[in-house]
């Protein structure tokens, strides 16, 4: 089965939910562009390109690429993500990784007890998550 979540309802959420103004762009099958603008002195946009590197259970182990600069600065943004989604977001051994742990989800738990994730995609219109019931 197929579960497809457009770009401009995950943006809409991430705004309601964290107050960020984010944007994403479809890169391949496995991979989103994920920009924002910051403001330090003037205002930039930052670009990373966030993909599925692999699923294992529950957690889904995301890799991020933004250029050696950038990805000190993400470095940065992975400490808010930890904070902000306690226990949700961690780092993984691997460089430029998270790990997102779904079962950590306390409004996933009973869903995740009746279906198995088998991957996730992205195509022009959104993400795919993919799973089977078990």
């Amino acid at each position: 089965m197929k579960l497809q979540i457009p770009y401009n309802e995950l943006v809409a959420y991430i705004q309601q939910k964290y107050n960020q103004q984010i944007a994403l762009k479809y890169v391949d099958e496995k991979t989103v562009s994920v920009s924002k603008t910051v403001k330090v002195i003037v205002s930039k946009t930052v670009t990373a390109n966030v993909s599925v590197a692999q699923l294992v259970g529950n957690d889904i182990f995301l890799t991020y690429h933004a250029g050696f600069a950038l990805d000190l600065v993400a470095k940065g943004a992975t400490a808010w993500f930890k904070d902000s989604l306690n226990g949700i977001v961690e780092e993984a051994e691997t460089d430029n990784t998270l790990k997102v742990r779904l079962d950590a989800v306390p409004q996933l738990q009973n869903l995740l007890d009746k279906i198995q994730l088998n991957g996730i995609t992205f195509d022009t219109d959104g993400t795919n998550i993919l799973f089977s019931l078990k």
